[in-house]
């Protein structure tokens, strides 16, 4: 339930802030660690995006993600996306951690099941540790992948 309502909430914030550029889909099968394909209107190249969400962050000011190490291969067009919900004010945080899988070894820990963690030490909503450059508004979210559709269409073509 909860990894739903982050995947729609992540739907309504691409299909809002894109004002129609892009346009969102939703695997059949959910366990590939692929939530999301993200294409920009009249491109084939698409953006795929692992959604966490996590309701207890503003108890630990901390955002801890594990990654199924499974599933997870990095690729230049896939994402981790992770949204926290704030239960004293009953809404998702205003800012999106945003980090492209091809990042995910040097940021986070592989565990010793062969899993990633990425833990963000996180006060207010803000960070200063080396996440700070990943948390994004929701129009800076839209805008990565928006840039990064670009640049991949470019080099592919």
């Amino acid at each position: 339930m909860k990894g739903n309502i982050g995947e729609d909430w992540a739907k309504e914030i691409i299909l809002l802030y894109s004002q129609g550029l892009l346009n969102v889909y939703k695997p059949v099968i959910d366990d590939r660690g692929i939530d999301l394909i993200v294409l920009k209107e009249k491109l084939y190249t698409p953006i795929y995006l692992q959604v966490k969400t996590r309701f207890n962050v503003h108890k630990r000011n901390r955002l801890i993600l594990t990654i199924n190490g499974n599933t997870f291969k990095p690729h230049h067009s896939y994402y981790i996306v992770a949204f926290s919900f704030d239960q004293s004010k009953m809404k998702m945080s205003d800012k999106i951690l945003l980090i492209s899988s091809e990042e995910i070894p040097t940021l986070g820990s592989q565990l010793s099941d062969g899993n990633w963690r990425i833990s963000v030490s996180m006060t207010g909503g803000k960070t200063t540790g080396k996440y700070k450059n990943y948390l994004v508004s929701k129009e800076e979210f839209v805008n990565t992948l928006l840039e990064r559709i670009e640049t991949i269409s470019s080099i592919i073509k």
